[in-house]
């Protein structure tokens, strides 16, 4: 009796999974007629004077590759597709004062300009700045400021992460 309980469950998880869109894709993208799964992502190139936000980029890009698994993160040279960018805008503004006038929240902004390479023919198959914000609390001791602010970079930097990776499949599939 459980064995079928737990056998219906299954098939009916499955059967809403199939009913809402979810498939088994395939890995990478095709283009003219090849499937491209390799991708490298050199570092990003900082154009700001933000200091050390092109790390955040970068790395929120390789870790999103790895995680979705649509393509195989690899080295340049083993690549099929290259994406390489610059971080050209980042800020933060204040998005609201207390009755002392201290800041009390902040918004970070950055923009991220990127190409994607077909490295089997060298060619730029497309280029585009991305850019989007991440708003974060004020934090009255200096360290937990230091670590609220860091983790809206990563917060923000997955973001555009994510928004390149889907608009690289978007154009492909």
């Amino acid at each position: 009796m459980v064995f079928k309980l737990k056998a219906s469950l299954l098939f009916i998880a499955f059967s809403l999974l199939v009913s809402c869109g979810y498939t088994v894709g395939e890995r990478g993208v095709k283009i003219n007629d090849e499937t491209y799964e390799k991708v490298a992502v050199p570092a990003f190139h900082n154009k700001t004077t933000e200091g050390g936000i092109e790390a955040y980029i970068t790395k929120a890009l390789r870790q999103n590759i790895i995680e979705e698994g649509a393509f195989e993160l690899t080295i340049n040279k083993n690549a099929h597709l290259i994406i390489e960018g610059n971080v050209v805008g980042a800020g933060t503004e204040v998005l609201a004062i207390d009755r002392a006038g201290s800041a009390t929240e902040y918004r970070l902004t950055m923009a991220i300009a990127y190409t994607v390479i077909d490295n089997v023919t060298g060619k730029n198959l497309f280029s585009d700045t991305i850019s989007s914000r991440w708003d974060y609390k004020y934090q009255a001791n200096s360290i937990d400021n230091r670590i609220a602010r860091n983790d809206a970079l990563e917060n923000l930097s997955k973001e555009i992460a994510r928004d390149i990776l889907m608009l690289l499949k978007a154009r492909y599939r």
